[in-house]
């Protein structure tokens, strides 16, 4: 299996740009978020509030208006808003908020129906994920949805220890109270990223808090 880089290790802003240029060339969204934005869509869920975790060039929060969603678009890069309103159509441009900020930092005050976390969560801080998670969940208003991605111990990457890897009952952990699982994968294959050949270890997950 082979799949494009949803990220770049380690790398400066101007090595992001080239990154963001590669991958604002297809406005396919991530299969979990996609996944649970049609089961809202079969809900016909009124409340379409969103807050979308390292949004990069924002395929996943141009899907999301396309859906009639208002989302918060949180990127540490100022850059990926360029990229950003260039998949939105100027009409719906006031459906988004972009806010430059690490998502470990993001205060996360609102209610929202959907937190998408798209290849973000793995680059959080290991001190800090515990409490990130927990603002999340709790962020999730009930009947609203979490819907994003994992990096597991086989991961080619793993040996970096500023960077996060769990194995599945770590990851279900964070999901064991107050939610319901709809889908969850787990995955391995050779492939690439934006640095170069890699092993891939991951666990996709859309969880609906009940």
């Amino acid at each position: 299996m082979s799949t494009p880089s949803p990220v770049i290790s380690g790398e400066t802003e101007s090595k992001w740009l080239n990154y963001y240029e590669w991958t604002s060339k297809s406005d396919k969204p991530w299969p979990t978020l996609s996944q649970a934005v049609q089961s809202f869509n079969e809900e016909e869920e009124l409340e379409r509030t969103a807050i979308d975790l390292g949004c990069g060039v924002g395929k996943d929060t141009a899907h999301m208006v396309k859906n009639n969603w208002k989302v918060i678009a949180i990127d540490a890069e100022k850059t990926a808003e360029e990229f950003l309103k260039k998949k939105i159509p100027s009409e719906k441009l006031d459906q988004v908020n972009f806010v430059v900020s690490k998502y470990e930092d993001y205060l996360f005050s609102e209610k929202v129906k959907l937190i998408n976390a798209s290849y973000a969560l793995p680059f959080c801080s290991p001190k800090n994920l515990g409490d990130v998670m927990q603002r999340i969940t709790q962020a999730i208003s009930i009947g609203g949805r979490f819907a994003g991605h994992f990096f597991g111990p086989e991961d080619s990457w793993s040996k970096d220890d500023s960077m996060i890897f769990l194995n599945k009952k770590e990851v279900l952990q964070f999901f064991a109270d107050s939610f319901v699982i709809e889908h969850f994968e787990e995955k391995e294959w050779d492939g690439i990223s934006g640095s170069g050949a890699k092993h891939w270890h991951v666990f996709d997950i859309v969880a609906k808090k009940v």
